[in-house]
């Protein structure tokens, strides 16, 4: 709600954690890559979802999402929304 959605063109990357499938949805994709993640830093190591980072072949540094704890977010902040809701 809000958001200009009308005649945009999304992707979503299907990702597998264990025995379980979900969907991230992306502005675009870029493509893939075989990377080696690095640990974050003591400043940055407690951000939630992020896994490390990388230096790319150009030399941008990004950051890696931990899938698996971005669904264990995802499933806290639903529960909480329930609970919520529950008790309106």
């Amino acid at each position: 709600p809000g958001r200009d959605h009308e005649a945009k063109t999304f992707y979503t990357v299907v990702v597998g954690v264990a025995n379980r499938k979900f969907g991230i949805v992306v502005d675009r994709l870029i493509g893939q890559k075989e990377i080696v993640i690095k640990p974050l830093g003591a400043y940055l190591k407690n951000i939630q979802g992020i896994a490390g980072s990388t230096i790319l072949g150009d030399g941008r540094v990004i950051m890696i999402l931990d899938a698996g704890e971005l669904l264990r977010l995802v499933e806290k902040s639903a529960r909480a929304a329930l609970s919520t809701e529950a008790r309106a």
